[in-house]
């Protein structure tokens, strides 16, 4: 009779600690990967006000400001304000032409250590349902894991946001 109530015991108990032990796996497979992510490399965006502006590109490891595809007449294109991001305190602060000129980039989608700079969704597990957060929302993204942006944007027009390149030592 203890055999058979042993028995029932073990069963409630595996019973009971499947759904606990694939809690603590999905958990895992969640937050792991973010013990990891440790992106290094600043990197340098452009927004503006405007529709019609100069483009601020990376020719030969530096930023040039090309010419907009289509120009109209009336309206002049104006110059991107230019950003410095910090990786590391995720802030960005407005930086002139001049000190943008002042640094090395690298205009690659990835960067040196293997990260991107996306629009929405944070890259992470639950992003084969789709993006989960804003298209105005931008992550850096890499090695399965991603952090949300604090970028500053001038207005909330999708094409306001464009990366330059990540800066080189």
């Amino acid at each position: 009779m203890q055999d058979m109530a042993r028995k029932k015991n073990a069963s409630l108990i595996i019973a009971l600690s499947v759904p606990v032990v694939m809690v603590i796996l999905v958990a895992l497979a969640i937050y792991i990967p973010g013990m990891f992510y440790a992106p290094t490399y600043d990197f340098v965006y452009s927004t503006s006000d405007w529709n019609v502006y100069r483009l601020a590109v990376v020719r030969e490891g530096k930023i040039v400001l090309e010419e907009p595809p289509y120009v109209d007449e009336k309206i002049p294109p104006s110059d991107p304000i230019i950003f410095r991001y910090d990786i590391e305190t995720n802030t960005a602060s407005e930086i002139s032409l001049e000190e943008a000129e002042q640094l090395t980039l690298d205009g690659a989608q990835f960067s040196p250590d293997g990260y991107e700079i996306t629009r929405g969704g944070n890259g992470g597990i639950f992003d084969i349902f789709g993006p989960n957060d804003s298209y105005n929302t931008w992550y850096i993204r890499g090695r399965s894991a991603g952090k949300r942006l604090n970028i500053s944007n001038n207005n909330d027009y999708y094409y306001n946001f464009r990366f330059v390149g990540w800066i080189l030592p």
